[in-house]
């Protein structure tokens, strides 16, 4: 077992949504907007359910989220129905204080965008399915003059991408689950998610692939 995976040195919050929204790490407990609801997981314990209208989980102080040079992100999901403007999973931006965002793009494809004056992106290059269990995930790491992209699905490559843009702007914005605010386009997640994982290192294709293991198939 890969010893970053669950050191808190490593390991920023841990939010398995089994009938709470705590953060395993005990840094960023999170708070239910709109309905607290919960639904059965796939793996002997429950996930958060959210309506695609309102529902969100939102971490309004956090500590240790602002995306640094190596950053993972992943989470459990089962998307009930595509909308236009795509699912979001995991963001850091309400209104004007942009940072970034993990989302579900209209299709299934995974893409992972920031703000550097403008919103950058990368996506993936296969995607997931409505109804049906999906764990995902992205790898960010800067790499002398360039940002590296890893996505993942079911712990297997889903794709890669490079930005020579970084963030450079770090907003004091809350955190969301589930839920996205650019200002003009509110992006709600229909469907459910759980255990919720933010890394502070950009895990490797191997560590990630331990993960969807543990999750998933045991």
């Amino acid at each position: 077992m890969s010893g970053r995976l669950w050191n808190p040195k490593y390991l920023v919050s841990h939010w398995r949504l089994n009938n709470n929204a705590l953060d395993g790490m005990k840094r960023n407990h999170g708070e239910w907007v709109g309905t607290e609801d919960y639904d059965d997981g796939p793996f002997g314990h429950s996930v958060g359910k959210f309506d695609g209208t309102n529902d969100s989980i939102s971490i309004d102080d956090p500590i240790g989220l602002n995306l640094v040079n190596e950053m993972t992100f992943s989470a459990l999901v089962n998307v009930a129905a595509f909308s236009a403007n795509g699912e979001s999973i995991f963001s850091k931006r309400t209104g004007t204080d942009q940072q970034y965002l993990f989302r579900i793009a209209n299709g299934g494809l995974l893409r992972f965008e920031y703000y550097n004056g403008g919103w950058r992106n990368v996506q993936s290059t296969s995607g997931v399915s409505v109804g049906k269990w999906a764990y995902v995930a992205v790898a960010w790491k800067i790499c002398d003059s360039s940002a590296q992209y890893n996505f993942y699905i079911d712990g297997d490559d889903a794709g890669s991408g490079t930005s020579s843009e970084f963030l450079v702007s770090y907003p004091e914005s809350a955190v969301m689950i589930g839920y996205d605010n650019s200002g003009t386009v509110d992006r709600h997640f229909q469907g459910q998610i759980g255990v919720v994982r933010v890394y502070n290192c950009a895990l490797s294709a191997d560590e990630v692939k331990e993960l969807h293991h543990r999750d998933i198939i045991r």
